[in-house]
């Protein structure tokens, strides 16, 4: 006979191990742990306090200004547009990422939606400026993003808050592959 069956049966143990499987289950299924974001912290610190950040961001744009400049003196008779992303190039989401991090939450699609449609992200140093420039200088700007059409209007008040020149729903490009399952900037 085995020595284990002829022990008295503890139902409480069963029942907490019962428990503990299931509940140990459904967390993995629903992935509702919570995250552990703490590699993040260092990264979105700096993006929204480093002075280098700031200075890295005007100097990219005081480049493309510079070599803006330099194309529109060639003659040509072709218009001039400056395609720009959206995420991260001219939107600085990383409020939203401190959001994540606070809460030790991961990326989840309907957060990222209401963040977009909320439209407080801040512009990235110089580029309001920058894209303000070209427009002046007869150079038509688009704006693309890997948002969906959801996020449009939020995206697009967004940056008409923040002065960005000439957004309207030709100008804004946004993602239409409804089976595209990338996160944002990606």
């Amino acid at each position: 006979m085995n020595p284990i069956s002829t022990r008295p049966c503890r139902p409480w143990l069963t029942l907490a191990l019962l428990i503990l499987a299931l509940s140990s289950n459904a967390t993995a299924q629903d992935n509702r742990q919570p995250a552990d974001k703490e590699y993040e912290v260092g990264a979105t610190l700096w993006q929204q306090s480093a002075g280098e950040e700031r200075a890295l961001a005007y100097q990219a744009f005081a480049l493309a200004r510079m070599m803006l400049d330099r194309d529109l003196t060639r003659r040509s008779r072709m218009k001039r547009a400056v395609i720009v992303d959206v995420d991260e190039t001219i939107l600085d989401n990383s409020r939203h990422e401190a959001w994540q991090i606070k809460n030790h939450r991961n990326y989840n699609a309907q957060a990222w939606t209401e963040w977009c449609n909320r439209a407080v992200a801040d512009a990235v140093p110089g580029a309001v400026e920058f894209l303000r420039y070209a427009n002046s200088r007869g150079v038509r700007v688009f704006y693309i993003t890997n948002r969906k059409d959801i996020e449009k209007e939020g995206t697009a008040r967004n940056l008409k808050r923040l002065g960005f020149p000439e957004v309207t729903d030709e100008t804004l490009l946004i993602r239409t592959d409804p089976d595209t399952s990338k996160s944002p900037g990606v």
